[in-house]
């Protein structure tokens, strides 16, 4: 003999299902960030040659209508001039127009104990998806 549930019970065993579903997403998503962050922070680790490949590679992985924020922090190395430092906007510029369009959101100076910084975050768009 087969005992019925009450709807009590029924509605806790699919909240308790739904829970379940929602912490293994919440897994593969903590998952993927670590992943898109390692790869982000290797960037700068690359080889000159390589870089522009990186930025093509990571377009053809992101869906259409990705959105995504690129977070820089650009320092003067002791003795560089502003024209130095600037280097690293235009090579942002440079490798990531090649597969996005790219727009600055926002800068930030920011002085540490060894002299200026600048926090940007720039918005890519994928192709025909730029900013309204």
């Amino acid at each position: 003999m087969t005992t019925r549930r009450t709807p009590t019970q029924m509605a806790q065993d699919a909240l308790d299902t739904a829970r379940r579903k929602v912490e293994r997403a919440d897994a593969r998503v903590q998952r993927a960030a670590v992943e898109r962050d390692d790869a982000f922070a290797a960037l700068t680790a690359l080889p000159e040659d390589l870089r522009s490949a990186y930025v093509l590679q990571l377009r053809r992985l992101l869906p259409v209508a990705c959105p995504v924020l690129l977070l820089t922090v650009e320092d003067a190395e002791e003795g560089e001039s502003a024209e130095q430092t600037a280097a690293a906007a235009e090579e942002i510029g440079t490798l990531f127009t090649l597969a996005f369009s790219v727009q600055l959101r926002h800068v930030e100076s920011v002085s540490e104990a060894d002299g200026q910084a600048e926090h940007k975050v720039y918005q890519l768009y994928t192709q025909g998806t730029g900013p309204v």
